[in-house]
Parts: structure tokens; sequence; C-alpha cells
């Protein structure tokens, strides 16, 4: 049936075109729809961690399938234990810095003596076992400086001090502050043995070598750090400066003196 025909039905009907449509017109039933089949959940059982409870995990579930906790107080609870346990691997601060006093104190009485106490004779020490330059105070002998710069008294005082100093530490990209009281801390201990030891600011005028002697277990090559910074601080008192021109060796050697060993040499 056309539009006209369909018109012409509803006015001998007594109805609008509207009303014929909507009266005559089948009512459509909707199609069935599928409900989806449920999918077939995978699990897992695991043992937590923490606790060690056993627990459900839903593998399809992308954010619980890395479950490794049964609940969230295990879960803070693990945060708490590394967090404690980074805690202990970090070296204490404050020991450090009461390691670097005691060795400052070490420097400035038993180690180079005071005005009043005699020093004892290199010959005599030499007889009595092995000759070290720990109590003897710098001085210049054939056109050479010797002074030496302590370690700290105890075992653990001086590994702190070769973690400290180690070029380990700088390689692994030690924060510019703590370099700097580094140097500022070797500087002081240099500039104190100097004194102590009544080393006159005379720099040689011509040029030297550096020979350092270490006992600290060491690499040799893990020195050149501190190395450095003691000869920075002997820049203007012992030496005119660290140039090429005026430095043209720098040597690093192992000995049995329980202490730093350092001699500047002329070199003509």
């Amino acid at each position: 049936m056309n539009i006209h025909e369909t018109n012409e039905a509803a006015k001998a009907a007594g109805m609008t075109y509207g009303q014929y449509v909507l009266q005559t017109e089948e009512p459509v039933t909707p199609a069935p729809t599928e409900e989806p089949a449920n999918e077939p959940t995978d699990t897992e059982t695991r043992t937590c961690r923490m606790c060690g409870k056993t627990f459900l995990v839903d593998l399809n579930d992308g954010r619980k399938k890395k479950k490794i906790y049964c609940s969230k107080d295990c879960n803070n609870a693990a945060v708490r234990d590394r967090s404690k346990a980074r805690k202990k691997e970090t070296p204490d601060v404050s020991l450090i810095q009461a390691e670097n006093r005691a060795l400052r104190t070490e420097l400035a009485t038993n180690h180079l003596g005071d005005g009043n106490k005699k020093v004892p004779d290199q010959e005599a020490k030499a007889d009595s076992g092995k000759p070290r330059l720990t109590l003897v105070p710098p001085r210049i002998i054939m056109n050479a400086v010797k002074f030496t710069l302590p370690y700290p008294p105890t075992k653990r005082g001086k590994a702190a001090w070769n973690k400290r100093f180690s070029l380990n530490a700088y390689w692994a990209g030690k924060h510019y502050r703590q370099r700097a009281q580094d140097a500022r801390d070797i500087h002081s201990l240099v500039i104190l043995a100097l004194r102590q030891g009544r080393v006159k600011k005379q720099p040689f005028q011509g040029p030297v070598e550096v020979v350092f002697r270490w006992d600290d277990g060491l690499d040799v090559d893990n020195h050149a750090a501190i190395g450095k910074m003691v000869v920075d601080a002997m820049k203007g008192w012992v030496i005119q400066d660290d140039s090429p021109r005026w430095v043209r060796r720098v040597v690093h050697e192992f000995w049995d003196g329980g202490c730093v060993g350092v001699e500047v040499r002329g070199m003509g």
C-alpha cells in the first residue's frame, strides 16, 4: 500500500494518517540478544612473603597478577623493613665526622709531637726494629722534604677513611659539597703537619717529583683523588704549583709505616 492509498484508508476510518499508520503497523519484536559466555578465571595460589599465609591471585587481572603479599598491611610492613635495611647500609656521617676530629687531634698531639716533647731519633728507631717516619718531623734532607699523615687510630675509622677518600667514591658521583669538604680536611692536615715540622715556606725553585707511600689496603690506583688533594695543599709552601712545569712525576707506592708517607724531591 502506497502513501495515497494509506491516506484514503485513514479518511475512511475517520483517523489521521499518523493514527492509522500507528494502529495498523505490526509491532517489531526485538531480536534476542545472546549473553556473553563467562570466560574461565585463571587463579594461582601463592604464599605471602611477609606472613607466610596462602592467598589466591587472579591471573586475568593485570594489576593483581603480580601481587606477592596477601594484604596491604603485609605490603606496608615489607616497605618498612626495606627502609630500615637501607638506613643500616648508609654510612653514619656523624661517625665519619668524629673520626675526622680524632684524626686532627692525633695529628696535633700524638702523631707529630709538640714543642716540649722530645722527638725520638731516627737511628734509635732503626735499632729498635723498623725505621719509621711517623714521629719524625718533616725536614729537608738532600734536596727533599718528607712528612707523614696519620690514619684514623681505630680499624673502623680506617675503613671509613678508605671509603671516603677512595677514588671509587668520587667515580660513583660524590656530591660536590662533600668533595669540597674532603679537600678542606686534607688541606688542614697537610698544613698542620708542615707547621708542626717547622718547614719554612720556601717552595722548590725547580721541578719536583712527589712520592706517596700508603699503608691502608686500597688498590694503588684508588689513591689518585687524595693524592691530588695533598699536592694541592702543598702549593705555595713546598711546591710552586702543580702544573707540568713544577711537578714532573707523581709516584704511588706501598710500605708498612702505618701512616701516609709523603716525599717531595727536587729534580735539578
